[in-house]
């Protein structure tokens, strides 16, 4: 069965040839006309905050609003 695919790649090489560039074509096309939208954000997810604290230092309501 192998043999005689490769006899018939061989017996039109032109065929073949035309074939595989216009894949390779095809590829490209299709690579340069994704959607870039496609593609997942995976930056992580940010939130600001702001909170008032009257009194007290950064560090400590740094620990108090984040509570992982």
């Amino acid at each position: 069965m192998i043999r005689n695919l490769l006899e018939g790649v061989m017996r039109f090489r032109v065929v073949t040839l035309a074939a595989s560039v216009g894949a390779i074509v095809f590829g490209i096309w299709a690579w340069i006309d994704i959607r870039k939208e496609a593609y997942s954000d995976i930056a992580d997810a940010q939130v600001r905050l702001i909170a008032k604290f009257p009194g007290k230092a950064a560090v400590e309501v740094e620990e108090r609003v984040d509570s992982d």
